[in-house]
């Protein structure tokens, strides 16, 4: 049996989505938070084979949310009080022992204030952070990965939201959702490359996807959220597909298959609108596949399978697995135990294995799957 590659910790439970050791531009274990390009939540490594608590503990947090990793280094925020100014720090620990390395503050500009700190992804070397959020602008700065001093600061400002995070060029160049606008940042001094207006839904409908030359985002229609496609080189707008189900509310990001399918996962706790929908990029616009209907689950990431096969949720709390080409469920899992609304995380690796934090306060677990959905084995973790 091929060793894990490297040790898994309460802490990677909580954060699901962080990254093991990896070659710079590998899709790793991204759920939201961190830099796999199209967000399919598939790593090219083995997950952990049992339950087992690595080590566990951080500075104390008013607020669990979700970190990244890379190599032997985690990156979280941790929010000791709601004062915008200090009450957060960017902690990194060693990924390995659980050991802290660095604890940092990012400016805070007093008379155009920013949000709190948080990590937005680390990759190529560095480590991105911002205090850009919930309607608030900041910039983005690059952080030393051995001291997390400031490599550098954006040349622009940016909103991301808590809950969403960069997607990337080939080159490490980041691709920003902001609420209205797109814009490409350069990795080694920070300075725009592109910045083009966009209108996004609501949070968490504005990070993009990157898929080979193309960027895939969520816009505001008339008839309901659409997805519409960018040139990844300049920024070009090039075509939309309809609007989904109506209404305006969108709190979940798109992903990119294997084969270029884009996935639009529709969600705003409606039966007439929540729909899972598989889009054909044929060049020139957008041709649906098919829907199948989805369960109400906002700030969810979902996943793609080594043979392609894609995961996503049930309105009954449940995970199915969908053939790529027609949408037919081939598996189905067991109810998922949780608060509503359930916020699941999910990860897959690369023998298959599915593995999904229910993002629920009370009842929180990370669970191991089979591809095929049956319960691999007992909860790796409850919090």
């Amino acid at each position: 049996m091929p060793a894990r590659p490297a040790p898994w910790s309460l802490a990677l439970s909580l954060v699901l989505g962080s990254v093991l050791a990896s070659a710079p531009g590998l899709a790793d274990w991204n759920t939201a938070v961190g830099r796999d390009p199209a967000r399919d939540g598939l790593s090219p490594h083995l997950g952990p084979v049992d339950p087992t608590i690595e080590w566990q503990g951080s500075r104390p947090s008013i607020i669990a949310q979700q970190g990244a990793a890379a190599g032997d280094l985690l990156v979280i925020n941790r929010i000791a009080s709601f004062d915008l100014a200090t009450g957060t720090l960017l902690v990194a620990h060693n990924l390995a022992t659980g050991g802290e390395l660095w604890a940092v503050h990012l400016p805070y500009d007093t008379q155009n204030p920013g949000h709190r700190e948080k990590v937005m992804a680390i990759r190529d070397g560095q480590v991105y952070a911002t205090r850009g959020g919930d309607t608030r602008l900041d910039y983005v700065y690059a952080l030393d990965p051995a001291n997390g001093s400031i490599v550098w600061r954006s040349e622009d400002k940016v909103d991301e939201s808590t809950t969403e995070s960069p997607a990337f060029a080939d080159d490490g160049d980041l691709v920003v959702g902001n609420f209205n606008s797109l814009r490409r940042i350069d990795r080694v001094d920070g300075t725009t490359v592109w910045n083009v207006q966009r209108t996004c839904p609501t949070t968490d409908g504005c990070s993009g996807a990157v898929f080979g030359e193309r960027v895939y985002i969520w816009e505001a229609g008339a008839n309901g959220p659409k997805v519409t496609a960018f040139d990844l080189a300049t920024g070009d707008r090039l075509y939309s597909s309809p609007g989904i189900g109506g209404g305006f509310i969108q709190q979940l990001g798109l992903l990119v298959g294997p084969d270029g399918t884009v996935y639009a996962p529709r969600t705003q706790n409606n039966a007439i609108t929540d729909f899972f929908v598989a889009f054909e990029d044929n060049g020139t616009a957008f041709v649906e596949k098919w829907r199948v209907p989805l369960g109400y689950v906002p700030f969810a990431s979902f996943a793609v399978g080594p043979d392609g096969t894609v995961y996503t949720y049930t309105p009954s709390r449940q995970i199915v697995r969908l053939d790529p080409a027609t949408g037919s469920v081939l598996n189905t899992s067991m109810v998922i135990p949780g608060e509503f609304p359930m916020f699941p995380r999910m990860a897959i690796d690369t023998a298959g294995k599915v593995f999904l934090t229910n993002g629920s306060s009370g009842q929180g677990a990370l669970f191991s799957f089979n591809a095929d959905l049956s319960l691999a084995g007992p909860r790796a973790c409850q919090t």
